[in-house]
């Protein structure tokens, strides 16, 4: 009796949990062609390839992670991300577009006037800057390790990233005002199942496992007295 106990509460315990889970996303390629400066970067994501379900699944926490980045000089810089809703139109997986604003011109010490997302008017219909990372000491040349550098989505950013995510498609915008040498880039979300998802109820389960245990008791209990 003692272990059927514990099988139920396992078994509570692993429903409660049945649409959660951490996801982690890469791109091709994965290090984004080392960000090249004349260059801006759009990465649409199919957040079901890893299983996510968003009627099931809501998003909890999201970061975009930088693996052993560093600039290729020292000087000002910027390195933008941003979280955009991809339509039909827009292309899967990775493209490389010119940067609108090139050069020296990028301004680079202005984020809103250095930032190709916010100037690219119809690519992609709703964006927003999740954060920017900027990289003065010029490793490039440097002996490693170089930065894990994580840039993590806000309470505001991470309303939005459930909104666009509702149809499993997802893009994140990368506008390199340098040239960022890195190991590679990823997208990690963690979830919690939705109030309103299908999950079976744990009190269902321990009702029903807890009355076929009462009608072996009886059972056995019967064969011992015959």
């Amino acid at each position: 009796m003692k272990s059927l106990v514990l099988f139920v509460l396992g078994l509570c315990i692993l429903s409660s949990a049945a649409w959660a889970g951490t996801y982690t996303y890469v791109p091709v390629p994965a290090n984004l062609d080392n960000l090249y400066h004349p260059s801006c970067y759009s990465w649409t994501i199919d957040l079901s390839s890893k299983g996510f379900d968003p009627t099931k699944e809501n998003i909890v926490s999201a970061t975009v992670n930088f693996h052993q980045i560093n600039n290729w000089q020292a000087e000002t810089n910027f390195l933008y991300v941003a979280l955009m809703d991809p339509t039909a139109s827009d292309l899967p997986g990775v493209n490389t577009y010119s940067d609108v604003v090139s050069g020296m011109a990028d301004d680079w010490t202005a984020k809103d006037a250095g930032n190709h997302w916010k100037l690219l008017p119809a690519s992609f219909t709703n964006r927003l800057d999740v954060g920017s990372y900027s990289d003065t000491d010029g490793h490039y040349g440097d002996a490693p390790p170089y930065s894990d550098v994580p840039i993590g989505f806000s309470a505001g950013a991470l309303t939005s990233l459930n909104t666009f995510a509702s149809d499993k498609f997802i893009a994140i915008g990368f506008d390199p005002d340098c040239h960022y040498y890195n190991s590679g880039i990823d997208l990690t979300i963690a979830t919690t199942n939705r109030e309103n998802a299908p999950v079976p109820e744990p009190m269902s389960i321990m009702l029903g496992v807890l009355g076929l245990a009462s009608v072996a008791g009886i059972r056995r209990f019967r064969g011992t007295r015959g």
